[in-house]
């Protein structure tokens, strides 16, 4: 697959990248990072495509940035020393009282390859344009919103490993068709108010490079802004809100809402980055909701399950789980990646959801980078502070990694009266409690005073008519 037009010199590429997506002096900052640094800069441009049987298709006009002080391997699309970029689009939207809300992805697009570094200065001050083959210090590279979204110029995301930036070239090219195909596509169905209850909308920018990787600086590869939508039936509009939040990955939209929501980077060790955020919230006098979001910024180990702590007594009910699709063969043989949905289940005092192991299909729906994986479950008892663990989908060390500081369920107050622990507080208790009593076993002194007396049968009877 030829990546670069065919009518354009390099010359010439730079020239028109210059021109289609020159940037106000003003969106430049100081830049002081150490090694190569890859960045997504200020977002220019939203062009909106033809949508198709339900799906609306639309791509993003960015800037590239190196805000490091060692230059970025850029080369044209002949190799695989290039960057790469993939868009995402979230929905945040409240459910219920109390903060219930969610924070999801709705859609990703294919990877673009750009070609030839423009060496602009629109993200930091002091650019010196050198080698057009290397994005250098400080410099930028224009990405219009047309180039980005031109469907020839993508290639799948399944082959490019996040964490060290390196992809095969030239990528693979299943057959496509349509306005839609390989772009970032969002279902018209996510979009529409009256279906959703209305909610904000952000869409994000990721970059991947082995320079930045190898300089251990991909955990700002991302950034996001605000979006309006607008429309109804098969015509929708997307515009700008700005300013760009400039390496802050989408996810962080959410506690930039809600100060309530708990937000938690983690890198795993010899890999990349995961971002986790979670919410608990009240329903009503006996049910709180948990809602969990978790995005892969450059993990190429990807996530494979997910462990809420949960004590015993605790009543679970209405798991869920939410993912975004792969589309037009984005996936081991040309085939997408699986949408299998995550079954969720309470096991172990945790509430637990778990794809398909590597070894069992290594097309599972594992959360790899550049996606967002939601969990939710409501629950009997108020939140407490705890720590999930988040399952590693390709084999390594570690296994899983921990995320401390989270809201998770309590364990349900301890009911004296249920002297045989069977959930209930009911005639059965009174004799097995009696037969104790009577045998004068150790289990019956109820107020654990070292003697079994009377005072022990008197405080059983007091608990047991006060019910649980």
């Amino acid at each position: 697959m030829k990546k670069t037009p065919a009518f354009m010199s390099t010359p010439l590429c730079v020239a028109f990248a210059a021109f289609a997506s020159s940037s106000p002096s003003s969106q430049a900052q100081t830049c002081a990072s150490t090694g190569a640094d890859i960045a997504i800069g200020f977002f220019t441009a939203i062009a909106n495509h033809e949508s198709r049987d339900g799906i609306e298709a639309l791509s993003l006009g960015t800037h590239i940035c190196n805000i490091g002080n060692a230059p970025i391997d850029f080369y044209p699309n002949n190799t695989n020393r290039h960057p790469v970029l993939a868009q995402g689009f979230f929905r945040y939207r409240s459910v219920g009282p109390d903060g219930n809300a969610r924070f999801e992805q709705l859609g990703q697009s294919w990877c673009y390859h750009p070609f030839v570094a423009a060496n602009l200065g629109s993200c930091c001050t002091g650019c010196v344009p050198g080698d057009v083959n290397l994005l250098a210090p400080k410099c930028s590279d224009p990405v219009n919103s047309g180039f980005i979204g031109g469907q020839s110029s993508l290639g799948p995301k399944w082959q490019v490993n996040a964490a060290t930036g390196v992809f095969p070239y030239p990528p693979a090219n299943p057959t496509w068709s349509g306005p839609v195909a390989r772009r970032l596509q969002v279902r018209i169905a996510d979009l529409d108010p009256v279906l959703n209850g209305g909610g904000q909308y952000f869409a994000e920018v990721v970059a991947v490079s082995a320079s930045d990787s190898a300089a251990a600086n991909h955990h700002n590869n991302a950034s996001h802004a605000p979006v309006n939508v607008t429309g109804s039936g098969s015509a929708w509009s997307f515009t700008l809100v700005n300013p760009t939040r400039r390496e802050r990955v989408a996810i962080q939209a959410w506690r930039m809402i809600d100060p309530q929501v708990t937000e938690s980077a983690i890198l795993v060790p010899g890999d990349g980055w995961f971002i986790v955020a979670g919410r608990a919230s009240q329903i009503d006098a006996t049910t709180w909701h948990y809602e969990y979001a978790v995005q892969n910024l450059s993990s190429d180990r990807s996530g494979g399950a997910f462990h809420v702590p949960c004590p015993a007594g605790v009543s679970v009910t209405e798991i869920g789980f939410h993912d975004v699709d792969y589309t037009n063969g984005d996936g081991p043989g040309n085939v997408n990646v699986s949408g299998t949905d995550w079954p969720g289940s309470v096991s172990g005092n945790a509430v637990s959801w778990a794809t398909e192991t590597f070894t069992q299909n290594q097309a599972a729906n594992a959360i790899r980078w550049g996606t967002l994986y939601n969990f939710r479950f409501d629950a009997s008892t108020p939140p407490t502070t705890g720590t999930l663990t988040l399952g590693l989908f390709k084999p390594g060390t570690p296994e899983t990694v921990e995320i401390s500081g989270f809201p998770v369920p309590s364990a349900p107050p301890v009911c004296l009266a249920d002297w045989n622990d069977d959930g209930f507080a009911d005639s059965q208790d009174f004799f097995e409690f009696a037969a104790a009593w009577f045998d004068q076993q150790p289990a019956a002194d109820f107020n654990q005073d070292g003697e079994i007396n009377s005072q022990d049968f008197f405080e059983f009877l007091s608990a047991f008519f006060a019910g649980c």
